[in-house]
């Protein structure tokens, strides 16, 4: 048998690899819905600084907000219904949660193959991520010599000149490197070299090229980012030559001056070069009529942008969490040890249970580490039946519902759990439905559900567990689906509900 600890912390390694693959995923749906946008809406409008705050705040969106606590608006759907386990209105089918008995090692090995599959993918991701910020080191450790050697010959108020003859023009951070071709040029021709990288020092547009490597560090396996990294370098270059057109009023010669440079170009992609690759598109940017004013409104954009990325984040939150993965912690463990520590429990609403038995099932204490993930199991999904609700719905109260309110207070949380008992029921008819081989009889005689007992959740998952050990049905499409007669819950204290059991026959 496990040991509690060691359960404890295979429930917070799982949870951790989910945390993980799900914030990849956010993140790369964002990233992917922010370059889609780009492409197709904004891509070809002329403002070029609005263009660029679109791309770094659409990125920076996509790597943070998927880290942020879901809103309340979401959390609170989720809690009725996830977190309330499956009781739902009278109309709704109710959903029990029950282990395989039929291979004890299904479980065992199921979770040893999907560790395999997952450790092979980190092993892959982080091959990928540890080559992209070796060339980042790299990158960086060859401007770093590159300005040991270069030969400094200016100091700006805001930058500093070099000399080199390693690469192209370009420029990073403060620092302006000058290729010693300039030399050769005419004095008017270096003028407007030495503009063009102040400018790009100016705007500060070295930050942005950072942002995207490590976007692409982090999320290299996704095609989008190369496609961004394009286009925030061809802003960059947009901006800056309508800021130098727009200063010497020249750009005819301007443009003269990109063609004859186009051969000189940088391998190096953190930084800013005068001499660039997209020399077509950048002449046309500078000859292309501005967009109206009105075309700003396509901005807008972000708006349902932000909007779709919390809502994906959202969903994929609420998918990860269920009673499958909260039940195999025992009760009364935490799971965090800094966590605050539970001040007072009140009870609200109950009538079958005083305070002290509902604590006594609840087996947490006040003073006990809270976790909001292990009080929920031992009110609602221990596999045992040893929960609150289990205690409740084996007595008849099938619409039995929880509530848990929270006020922490220093390093402390006071719990208020609101409960709403409902009224009980017993059993009406029990019906099969897809049973064809089996007769009605048979598998009536098996199963612990008898018309006219009161209605009990252990029995119906006892029934459920002897239908899944007959080895005649598909374990996992038996369905229980509880149908109560709304007439009798409006006429009587205690009202009837017929069982359902639907199985697929092998």
């Amino acid at each position: 048998m496990i040991c509690l600890p060691t359960r404890r912390m295979i429930k917070i390694n799982r949870k951790m690899k989910n945390e993980f693959l799900l914030y990849l995923a956010e993140a790369c749906t964002g990233i992917m819905l922010v370059a889609f946008v780009y492409r197709f809406l904004l891509e070809k409008l002329t403002f070029f600084t609005w263009n660029r705050y679109y791309l770094v705040a659409g990125i920076l969106m996509s790597m943070l907000l998927p880290l942020l606590p879901i809103p309340a608006s979401f959390d609170e759907s989720e809690k009725s219904a996830v977190i309330t386990g499956g009781f739902y209105p009278i109309n709704i089918p109710l959903n029990f949660y029950f282990k395989s008995w039929t291979d004890s090692g299904a479980t065992t090995n199921a979770y040893d193959g999907a560790f395999v599959v997952y450790l092979v993918f980190f092993v892959l991701y982080l091959t990928g991520v540890v080559y992209k910020f070796w060339k980042l080191l790299a990158g960086v450790y060859s401007l770093v010599r590159l300005k040991r050697k270069a030969e400094r010959c200016e100091i700006g108020a805001f930058y500093t000149v070099y000399m080199q003859s390693a690469l192209p023009t370009f420029s990073f951070g403060r620092n302006i490197f000058l290729h010693t071709d300039t030399q050769l040029l005419t004095q008017w021709e270096r003028e407007q070299i030495l503009l063009h990288e102040q400018t790009h020092i100016a705007l500060k547009h070295s930050y942005d090229l950072m942002l995207i490597e490590a976007a692409g560090i982090l999320f290299w396996f996704n095609p989008c980012i190369p496609y961004l990294a394009r286009a925030i370098r061809k802003i960059h270059e947009y901006q800056v030559d309508r800021h130098v057109t727009s200063v010497q009023r020249n750009t005819v010669d301007y443009g003269r001056l990109l063609v004859k440079l186009a051969s000189r170009q940088s391998r190096m992609p953190m930084i800013n070069t005068f001499s660039d690759s997209q020399i077509f598109d950048r002449i046309t940017m500078l000859t292309k009529t501005k967009s109206k004013s009105m075309q700003k409104l396509k901005f807008l954009s972000l708006l349902p942008v932000t909007a779709s990325i919390v809502l994906l984040c959202s969903c994929f939150e609420m998918n990860n969490k269920g009673p499958a993965d909260s039940a195999t912690i025992p009760a009364g463990q935490t799971s965090s040890a800094n966590g605050p520590a539970i001040g007072s429990i009140t009870w609200k609403g109950n009538t079958k249970y005083t305070a002290a038995e509902l604590n006594e099932i609840l087996q947490f204490r006040p003073g006990d580490a809270y976790d909001s993930t292990l009080f929920d199991n031992s009110l609602r999904f221990l596999p045992d039946g040893k929960d609150v609700v289990s205690y409740y719905m084996d007595q008849g109260y099938i619409f039995f519902r929880i509530e848990t309110h929270e006020n922490f207070r220093d390093n402390k949380v006071d719990l208020t759990l609101d409960v709403t008992e409902g009224q009980k029921a017993r059993i009406g008819k029990v019906l099969l439905k897809g049973n064809k081989k089996i007769s009605s009889a048979k598998i009536l005689d098996l199963i612990d559900v008898k018309a006219g007992d009161s209605f009990s959740r252990s029995k119906i998952i006892s029934s459920q567990r002897k239908l899944a050990e007959m080895g005649a049905f598909d374990v996992k499409s038996i369905q229980i689906n509880p149908v109560p007669d709304h007439e009798s819950f409006a006429k009587a204290e205690v009202g009837s509900v017929d069982i359902e059991f639907a199985v697929n026959e092998l």
